[in-house]
């Protein structure tokens, strides 16, 4: 940034004097001529001055040949010598000649630059609420100001107190903007950068619940820069503000619905409005039970079939028409809230299939390391997991739904390879998930997700598969 300040440093009044000499004898001396007084240092703004001369000759004054600012006049032994307005930072000078009976002298009048200067810096930073901002310029000549290309700022200048008046209006978005005023005088302009905050709205909750089907009450923090509205789209579901604003209560009335429910709260402020999505749900009722476990024959294209699963406190059961059924131990990492995850790990012991030990392998389907790498599949896949996190949503045909597709991550050798995204149901001859014992791969799954809607089982899944890639 620049403080600008220029001024000549000013010149004592020259005053030389000549006279004509002779050798002769006889001498009659000119004239006498001297300067009484010289008030001729002049502001940048210019003016008049005056010399005042002791002569009983008749004065002239003149302005050296190339000084076009300056200008004399002759009144009896005094001159006046008038100034023009100095339109640049540098001071200047000129010399101006006074004769009188054959007597010469001159004296030099200095006129400052006029001055002007901004604080250190031409970038400023303001909030997302409306203010002012107060720009102290040191000026010696007349200043414009000019908004540019921004109508949320508005520039006047003050000439009285020297200060350029920036109105910042109130930024109700959620973008950071940027906006410049120009300042002008003279000829010489700088422009100033001022850059505004977005508006601050963010629930630090993202998405409660209810992890209950009884009444209920919940906490919800909120950070925010201006005034806050919330209203309540749903008639079970009461939403009030705290005083400061900060804090969202939100009150549930006993589901009794007989399934999971879905409410919104809307929250505004400025010209932004975000919409908080309420569940309420009861685990064991709710998350567990009865599900449709979807997956695709074909890892290139959608052919989707579906099984019959159950999902308990501690597994997931698929079942195989009725007259096998596979029990996969699954945990729950997050516990009970939504997105309810599930983590499901390899290598499981999940049943028998008479006379042969049945266990779960994971798989990435760019590879098929089952059939085409078995030594991989039955030794250096390990560690390997697979992991949904169940979401509900609403369908078009206005019931809710549960549901996750499965991936995870495949490691060789303790490094990461890939994506799960096949289950092998796998047929084993003796109970231990080696090479050497194995016999058949009974199922293969593709994209494997669940799903549980209060309207029944689709013919193909109404989530949207996940299709993974390898080393992604």
């Amino acid at each position: 940034m620049k403080h600008i300040l220029f001024s000549l440093t000013l010149l004592a009044g020259l005053v030389s004097l000549t006279a004509c000499s002779s050798d002769d004898a006889t001498f009659t001396p000119t004239a006498p001529l001297s300067i009484n007084t010289a008030d001729i240092t002049f502001e940048s703004d210019g003016g008049t001055g005056t010399i005042t001369v002791n002569t009983s000759s008749p004065l002239t004054a003149t302005v050296k040949t190339g000084t076009s600012w300056a200008s004399t006049a002759v009144n009896g032994n005094v001159v006046t010598v008038t100034a023009l307005r100095n339109n640049t930072l540098s001071g200047r000078s000129a010399t101006i000649v006074l004769e009188a009976g054959g007597a010469k002298a001159e004296v030099t009048a200095t006129q400052k630059g006029f001055i002007y200067g901004l604080p250190e810096g031409l970038e400023y930073s303001c909030s997302d609420n409306a203010g002012t901002l107060t720009i102290d310029v040191n000026n010696s000549y007349g200043v414009s100001v000019e908004s540019l290309n921004s109508d949320w700022l508005t520039a006047t200048y003050d000439a009285d107190n020297q200060q350029v008046i920036v109105s910042v209006a109130s930024n109700d978005d959620r973008t950071a903007r940027q906006g410049s005023v120009a300042i002008e005088t003279a000829g010489i302009r700088d422009t100033l950068v001022i850059s505004q905050d977005p508006l601050v709205l963010e629930t630090l909750t993202e998405n409660p619940c209810f992890a209950t089907n009884a009444a209920a009450r919940d906490t919800i923090e909120i950070s925010h820069s201006k005034p806050v509205e919330i209203e309540s789209l749903n008639d079970w579901l009461t939403a009030t503000l705290s005083r400061d604003g900060n804090l969202i209560y939100l009150r549930a009335t006993a589901n009794t619905t007989g399934a999971p429910r879905l409410g919104y709260v809307r929250v505004a402020s400025g010209n932004v409005a975000d919409t908080l999505q309420v569940t309420q749900y009861d685990f064991d009722t709710d998350i567990l039970g009865s599900y449709t476990f979807y997956f695709s024959k074909s890892a290139s294209t959608p052919d989707w079939s579906s099984l019959n699963a159950t999902l308990t406190a501690d597994a997931l059961v698929l079942d195989i028409m009725g007259q096998l059924q596979f029990t996969i131990p699954v945990s729950y990492p997050n516990g009970k809230k939504l997105p309810v995850a599930i983590e499901i790990a390899d290598e499981q012991y999940v049943g028998d299939y008479t006379p042969y030990y049945c266990y779960l392998g994971f798989d990435n389907a760019g590879v098929d390391f089952l059939t085409r790498y078995p030594d991989y599949f039955f030794g250096a896949l390990t560690g390997t997991t697979a992991y949904t996190e169940l979401e509900m949503g609403t369908y078009s045909d206005g019931t809710v739904g549960i549901l996750g597709a499965f991936g995870g991550d495949l490691y060789l050798g303790g490094d990461l390879l890939g994506n799960v995204i096949t289950w092998h149901i796998i047929a084993m001859n003796s109970k231990n998930y080696a090479k050497s014992a194995f016999v058949a791969d009974l199922l293969t799954m593709h994209y494997p997700q669940i799903e549980k809607a209060s309207a029944g089982a689709s013919t193909s899944p109404r989530l949207t598969a996940k299709k993974f890639t390898l080393g992604k």
